[in-house]
């Protein structure tokens, strides 16, 4: 049935019209600007992001608005935009997608002008512009097509370059350690080179640097990652890799532990990718922090104490976990021997903590002995600084005490562990001693003599001398006064004063050391006669 003024709608103009409707549709969910780029890019090309830009900005300089960021974040697979930083590389689609957004806008125009064309009459002249303008929408929609797919498979290339350039911009950066200090005979080889030269501390180590350090001498290294490394006495060791990303802290380290021992201080793992390893002749070591001994002996047995934090000992294929205050070792061509208990260091009974002494001597250390059967040898060590890497003494003992050579004036500092009979060794126990040598002063005669508590006598012109009171101590200039107040200085260990008039007179006289301290001020009255001829 059809109503009055009304025309009946053939077959091929109502599945025109579904076409229609499916045009219409396709293209509204394309939902596609036609706003101009204002730069255009004739081909793919990969962009490095510079300070100020932003992908909002990109997108609107080179897509045509910023309302194509989400093509553009789709286009290079970045969830995140927060991680990419000034530097970084972003694709950027070509001229391909100008054709395709150019083919999209046809088709879009096409599909009105059917709507439209069918919307104002349904005469047969009429249905042929409809069908035209569907087929032109329709071959527009798969130029559309073909143009992005083209595009696509032009980009394989270029995209596979841009995901291996994002791949290593965010790996680690290769940066030098520091070798931060030196004691003793310390020698360094560059990357490559075979000859050691004297080592300087303050120097870069690029990776494949080595150290060997020879007997009594230390050297300390720092990684950009905080990593502070103690190369022991006799040791040969080298910077395999060192790689980090400042930007979450990943790292990527490998250090070669040739001979001898290092004691490492190692920051935790902040980002879950990072790598931390040691190895040596005879096995590896995965460190996940913080505090760790690493020793290798002549017969390549490899030793790891675990001092803090956690580790993994590898060799012959096995690997055991080392957690904190357990030690284990592996023997040439053996699987790691099972993780035992680190030793306790002892308990020091001279001197305290923090001790002061006031003259030049050796000084006495003392501790309780440990009763167990695992116990080998007691390791202390004295040093200069509290890094320990000015050694003054380093002594292996089984003896519950020791007298240290004697010493100059200074702070000492003092650590001492126990080593059990597999060499492994525990935590330790630390102090420090401050010697301060006596700065008093005693005036003499002429001839050497001394004045007593009475008051002297000289003759007119006679030389007094000040000099110091005993040979244990570091006076280095002396100065001289005759009222207590104003001091004149003699810039050596000993003042001259010579009387030009007879009478009473106070002198007054007081010593300084090498470290600026001042000894108490020490005055004698004198008696001056005329100078008998």
């Amino acid at each position: 049935m059809t109503h009055e003024g009304s025309a009946s709608v053939s077959p091929r103009f109502a599945y025109g019209l579904i076409s229609i409707a499916t045009v219409a549709i396709w293209c509204v969910c394309a939902g596609v600007s036609v706003a101009e780029p204002s730069e255009a890019a004739e081909a793919p090309k990969v962009y490095q992001l510079k300070p100020g830009d932003s992908l909002r900005s990109l997108a609107a300089r080179f897509l045509g608005g910023e309302e194509f960021l989400p093509e553009l974040l789709a286009y290079n697979s970045i969830s995140n935009p927060l991680e990419l930083g000034d530097g970084a590389f972003i694709g950027i689609p070509g001229a391909e997608r100008e054709a395709a957004l150019k083919a999209i806008a046809e088709a879009r125009e096409a599909t009105r002008r059917a709507i439209a064309a069918a919307s104002q009459t349904y005469a047969k002249d009429e249905l042929k512009a409809a069908q035209e303008g569907i087929d032109a929408a329709n071959a527009a929609r798969r130029r559309a097509r073909y143009a992005e797919a083209s595009e696509r498979a032009k980009l394989g290339t270029t995209k596979a370059d841009l995901a291996k350039r994002l791949a290593d911009q965010r790996a680690p950066v290769p940066e030098p350690g520091t070798l931060s200090a030196v004691f003793g005979n310390v020698k360094v080889a560059p990357s490559g080179s075979s000859v050691f030269v004297p080592a300087k501390a303050g120097s870069p180590l690029p990776v494949g640097s080595r150290v060997r350090t020879a007997p009594g001498a230390r050297a300390e290294v720092r990684l950009p990652d905080g990593s502070t490394l103690q190369i022991l006495a006799n040791s040969v060791f080298r910077i395999e890799q060192s790689r980090l990303d400042r930007r979450d802290q990943r790292r990527d380290v490998q250090l070669d532990v040739i001979m001898g021992g290092i004691l490492g201080k190692i920051p935790k793992r902040t980002h879950a990718r990072s790598t931390y390893r040691l190895k040596s002749p005879e096995a590896a070591i995965a460190i996940r922090g913080t505090e760790v001994r690493v020793g290798n002996d002549e017969s390549n047995v490899s030793r790891l104490s675990v001092l803090a934090g956690l580790a993994e000992l590898s060799a012959s294929g096995k690997t055991t976990p080392v957690p904190e205050n357990s030690g284990s070792y592996s023997e040439a061509g053996k699987a790691p021997h099972k993780p035992v208990e680190l030793l306790p260091a002892p308990d020091v009974l001279v001197p305290g903590s923090v001790e002061r002494r006031t003259a030049q001597q050796q000084v006495p250390f003392e501790w309780t002995p440990l009763k167990t059967r695992k116990f080998g040898c007691y390791h202390l060590e004295l040093s200069q600084d509290a890094s320990f890497n000015t050694i003054v003494e380093d002594v292996l003992t089984k003896g519950a005490t020791h007298v240290t050579r004697p010493l100059i004036d200074g702070e000492y500092f003092w650590r001492i562990s126990t080593i059990d009979k597999k060499g492994l060794e525990g935590r330790v126990r630390d102090g420090k001693v401050v010697i301060r040598r006596r700065v008093a002063v005693a005036f003499e005669e002429a001839d050497g003599s001394r004045f007593g508590d009475a008051p002297g006598e000289v003759s007119l012109g006679e030389r007094i001398l000040a000099v110091p009171a005993s040979l244990d101590t570091s006076i280095v200039r002396m100065e001289l006064s005759l009222d207590g107040v104003a001091f004149w200085t003699f810039w050596e260990p000993m003042g001259r004063f010579v009387p030009t008039r007879p009478g009473p007179v106070t002198l007054y006289a007081r010593g300084i050391d090498a470290l600026g301290n001042t000894g108490p001020v020490v005055q004698q009255l004198i008696n001056v006669t005329p100078r008998v001829k």
